[in-house]
Formats: structure tokens, sequence, C-alpha cells
């Protein structure tokens, strides 16, 4: 069934690729992505330092805030002899990941004529192709598929979610499933449309037990969080990450983090920052972006107390991630959350041997705040709440080749459907309780 759908959809996605655009004007041509790894704590404040004198040519994209923890850097071509040498002036040791980003980018370019010839799941998709890939699913699935409109992006772009179901009830849990909140992390959008596309092929299954995974669960699912962030990054600059808004500020910067900007330890910059030029930019204020407003403001009017489950996909570093962000306090329910987060890794791990780390943000990562999964978990009360660091560990980095996106999403998909069918097995051993989404 998936293989006849993927064949449909992708007949109808074809008929959109000619009017797109696949060129990236941002030219990142002898940028090269370092990893550092600080052996000392003053090796690690000599990092610090570093990136906060040269805060315009160092890009962080993977942080470390602890001594024999790695971190990687994108470095301009004009600081990247002055930053080797500095290195070595502090025994400080590096490698180079990727000598030349542009030429990675262009490498997994496709023209149109060469996209033609690929599935849906072998490049990645504009957001117009995502928007008339989920309206074909609806269209092919109404039984069991809707859409829901609930705002609009800065730039007036529709957010609709789609919601999956066998039947609705006041009395049902809800799962929510969401990518895209950093425009560059493209893999979480081809992810997130791939476990909706296994969703709505249950509505066909006869076997009962995969079918439960839609008796037992409304499945809302949105695929992209961000999406002027998403369509810039497409068109414009592949490694853009945050929104597109405008916010009075001196350097006339544009953008929010959509993870940095709700209101959960907001105001706290150990994980965010006030700058507005920072790809960290926590915004003017919690909930200042329409689309993290909008999400917060659907899920309190609709499944605060029914929110079982929270699932946001980003990249990269492989690690399934439980509260907290904002401090290496540990949630309650923490050794139930790792235990579900280790039955989905080991079932991701089986298809193709990808290894996943599971543990707190705060704990084995770095410090967020103002983050959705912590928000999710603290406001709407959801009893198991998530981050997702899809592939890789740093060989492409936020620029994963396309060859990898249907590994990543088919083993994904079955790390989501273990955790499905163990906690609709709960569902049916704890049924004489009122709620069991509630904590």
């Amino acid at each position: 069934m998936f293989t006849y759908l993927q064949t449909y959809l992708t007949l109808i996605f074809l008929l959109s690729l000619f009017n797109s655009c696949f060129c990236n004007e941002f030219n990142y041509d002898r940028y090269s992505l370092l990893r550092i790894t600080p052996k000392t704590e003053s090796q690690l404040q000599s990092l610090s330092d570093l990136h906060a004198k040269h805060v315009d040519e160092l890009d962080v994209w993977l942080r470390t805030t602890a001594v024999n923890h790695s971190a990687d850097v994108m470095v301009k071509p004009t600081i990247k002899d002055f930053l080797i040498k500095k290195l070595a002036s502090l025994r400080m040791p590096y490698e180079i990941l990727i000598d030349d980003i542009g030429k990675k980018i262009k490498e997994d370019k496709v023209t149109p004529e060469e996209r033609a010839k690929l599935g849906f799941f072998e490049t990645y998709p504009s957001l117009r192709q995502i928007d008339q890939y989920v309206q074909d699913l609806v269209n092919k699935f109404p039984e069991c598929l809707s859409l829901i409109p609930f705002g609009t992006s800065f730039e007036g772009r529709p957010l609709q979610i789609l919601k999956i179901s066998s039947y609705s009830s006041e009395r049902k849990s809800s799962i929510w499933i969401q990518g895209g909140a950093h425009a560059r992390e493209q893999i979480g959008p081809a992810t997130v449309l791939y476990i909706a596309t296994e969703l709505a092929c249950l509505c066909y299954k006869e076997n009962e037990e995969i079918y439960e995974l839609l008796n037992s669960f409304d499945w809302y699912i949105l695929p992209v969080l961000n999406p002027d962030g998403y369509e810039y990054a497409q068109n414009t600059d592949r490694l853009w990450r945050k929104t597109r808004s405008r916010h009075p500020n001196p350097q006339n910067c544009v953008g929010v983090d959509a993870n940095r900007n709700w209101d959960i330890k907001w105001s706290d910059t150990t994980g965010s920052s006030s700058r507005a030029c920072s790809d960290y930019y926590a915004g003017p204020s919690a909930f200042s972006e329409p689309e993290t407003r909008a999400v917060s403001e659907f899920m309190l009017d609709n499944l605060k107390g029914r929110l079982i489950l929270f699932l946001d996909f980003h990249s990269y570093s492989q690690r399934w991630l439980t509260p907290y962000g904002y401090s290496s306090k540990l949630p309650p329910n923490y050794h139930e959350q790792k235990r579900l987060a280790e039955v989905a890794t080991r079932a991701l791990e089986l298809v193709n041997g990808t290894k996943y780390s599971v543990g707190s943000t705060g704990n084995i990562m770095y410090t967020v705040t103002g983050g959705a999964r912590d928000w999710v978990y603290d406001v709407i009360c959801a009893k198991y709440s998530y981050v997702v660091e899809l592939r890789d560990k740093g060989d492409f980095g936020f620029i994963l080749s396309r060859r990898f996106i249907l590994p990543t999403a088919m083993e994904t998909w079955e790390g989501v459907k273990a955790m499905g069918f163990d906690m609709a097995e709960k569902l049916f051993l704890d049924a004489d309780s009122e709620k069991y989404s509630g904590r």
C-alpha cells in the first residue's frame, strides 16, 4: 500500500516541479565545519571567548558547555587560517569535518530534470510541494485525515495541522508530531511527512494490531512549524535557521529562534540570546512569533489534559531528549520518559543499526531556554515530551545528503510506531483509569 501511495503522490508532486526554484543564492564556497574539543576549563573559556569576539564569522552548529565535549563550528573562509593558528597556539584539538560547505551543498542539488526521476522522499521538497503532498494525502484518505487551519505565519502563509484518526472522542489521548522549527534542519519535515504517510496507510490496514494506533490516539501532524524560514532556506540561504519576522532592532536583523520563543524560562539567556542578530534570539517577548503563538493557543484550546506524547524533530546528533532543557533538573517521571525513549531507539536501531543517545537535554547536550518541549510538558501536561535530534553525527550536519532521507525516515517511523504500541498497551491495561494522559 505504501509503495502504491508513494507512486501516486510522486506523480502529483512532479506536476509542480518546473515552477519551483532550486537555486541557493547565498554562497557558502570555502566555508568549513570544524569540530573543536576543549580539554580543559581554560580551553573551554577560550573557545567561548573566541566565539564572542568573532560572532559574525563563526556559526556554532553544535554547542558545548563541558570539557571533553565537542563543538561543531562553521567558519568563514576569511577567518579560517586565523582560527586554526589560534587553536594550535591554545593546544586545543580540532578536526575539519567539512572542508568546503558550499561544495557539499552543490553536490546535493538536483535540477528539475533530475528531480523528475526521483520519488518524493528522495529529495527535500519545497514548501509548496509539501502543502500539495499533504492535501493529496487528505484527498486519498478522507475517512481518517483532515486539515485544520489554526493560524497564519508572519509572511502570511496558512498554518494547518493534519489530523489522523479512526474516530474522535473527547476522552481519546492525542499525539503531536512536528518538524521544521529551524529552517535549515530539513530532514525534520521530511521525516514527519513520512510518518504521516505511514499513519495514513493504516486506514486501509486489515491488521487490527496496526490499526490500534489510530483507534487509540488522535495524531496531530505539523510538518513545518516555521514555513517562512523553510521557504527562505530552500530558495535563498540553505543554512538559515530562524523565522522571518521583523522586530525593531538597531541592526535590522530578521527572525527569531522558534525553539527559544516559548513561555518557559523565556527570559533566561543562559540557553538563548537577547541579541537580535543571533541565531538563538529568543524574540522581543515570549510567543512574539505568530507561528509559536498559534501552536500554543491550539494546544491550550484543544489538547490540554489529552496530549500524551509530543515529538519535536530537529537535527543533528542522533539524540532522543527528554525535559528539561532549561536546566539539569529532571522531570518527575524522567525514568518513565527515558524508558519509552529507549523503546523507540531500540526499534529504530534494528532497521539500519543507527544508534541514538537518550537523556535530558540539560544533562547530555546543553541549556535550552524557551523551548517547545519543556513548555508542552509543563503547561499542556503531556506525559511524554521529546526533542529528537535526527541524523547524522557531523559528517553532513545540517546539510544531510538527500540519500539519507528515506533511511532516516524509515527507521524513525519504526521508533514512533514502537512508542505507539507501548502506549496503546498501557491504555488497555489502565482502561479503568479516567485519563491515562494525565500525570
